[in-house]
């Protein structure tokens, strides 16, 4: 009676927390090793036949300066999907506009562009954390394990007296 199995059972699904539980998160910062298994080095054949070798990934995990993770540590992975695309889209440049800047507000517009190159580089690493813990929730199918686990938590309580 004291145990509560329900509150047990439960598990949040958000992206700090999968991050946390699939990839590990040491001192507010996510490793990623290089990919080492079959398919990555296949992909990563250079034209000669030799294989190219990726360093690892080191992101911190700051919400100081990185907004995409202060906007979406909480938020299921899903909207962090769709977080990630609609901001990508955001970030294809516009040549037009380049055209357009005068030769006056080039200071300003180096700031924009080493912002903007910023911004890109943490969504490219948001990119290939959110693609690694895709294939970490499919591998583990805990997409199976969260909806067995909210069939459970919305189950009406049953009470058994006798």
């Amino acid at each position: 009676r004291t145990h509560d199995l329900p509150l047990m059972l439960h598990h949040h699904c958000s992206y700090r927390a999968l991050l946390h539980d699939c990839l590990g998160i040491h001192v507010n910062t996510v490793s990623l090793p290089a990919e080492t298994d079959a398919n990555a080095n296949a992909k990563n054949q250079t034209a000669e036949g030799g294989k190219k070798t990726q360093a690892a990934i080191t992101l911190p995990l700051s919400g100081k300066e990185d907004v995409f993770w202060r906007d979406n540590a909480e938020q299921a992975l899903p909207s962090v999907v769709a977080d990630l695309e609609r901001r990508l889209a955001i970030q294809a440049p516009d040549p037009s506009k380049e055209k357009e800047e005068e030769e006056d507000q080039a200071q300003e517009s180096l700031k924009r562009q080493a912002a903007n190159l910023f911004e890109k580089r943490l969504l490219e690493l948001h990119t290939k954390l959110v693609t690694r813990l895709a294939d970490q929730v499919a591998e583990r199918a805990l997409d199976d394990f969260f909806e067995v686990e909210s069939r459970i938590l919305s189950a009406p309580a049953t009470t058994n007296i006798d």
